[in-house]
């Protein structure tokens, strides 16, 4: 099939599944060049024959691997830690602040329900690791992370 505009041919493959399947190439070959030049590199990996043993390849993606692990778990909390303590609300405590306001109701003498518990920390200027009852959980799963 030919595009009206161009003469070239229309392809049935749309471009994100081809550019997700090259990057998904480019990531074997370096983590698989890693690995052989790793136990290349270690004269006890390979066997007796000149070929290389199940044990030597274990030895051989563990130390990559466990680098790649690390490092992007530092990467995350890098960039996670500054970020949850950043204001959710950049107008609050200014004159613009649209979340500064609550609607409540008592009736009789029973307790009164308000939207304050919800606009409230956000009309403070809290952050999202001390908003009640996510800040915990932001915090275990930060604090999780290898810093």
């Amino acid at each position: 099939m030919l595009h009206s505009t161009s003469g070239r041919r229309a392809s049935s493959v749309p471009r994100s599944v081809l550019r997700i399947g090259v990057l998904a190439s480019v990531a074997g070959g370096v983590l698989g060049g890693g690995a052989a030049g790793a136990l290349a590199a270690d004269g006890s990996a390979l066997g007796q024959a000149g070929a290389i043993t199940g044990d030597a390849l274990d030895k051989g993606l563990s130390g990559p691997m466990s680098h790649t692990v690390s490092g992007t778990g530092k990467s995350l909390h890098s960039s996670l830690v500054p970020a949850t303590s950043l204001p959710l609300n950049p107008l609050a405590g200014t004159g613009s602040d649209l979340l500064d306001n609550s609607v409540g109701t008592q009736i009789a003498d029973f307790r009164e329900v308000s939207t304050r518990a919800v606009t409230g920390p956000l009309s403070e200027g809290d952050s999202l690791s001390e908003l009640p009852g996510i800040g915990s959980a932001v915090n275990t799963v930060t604090g999780a992370l290898p810093g």
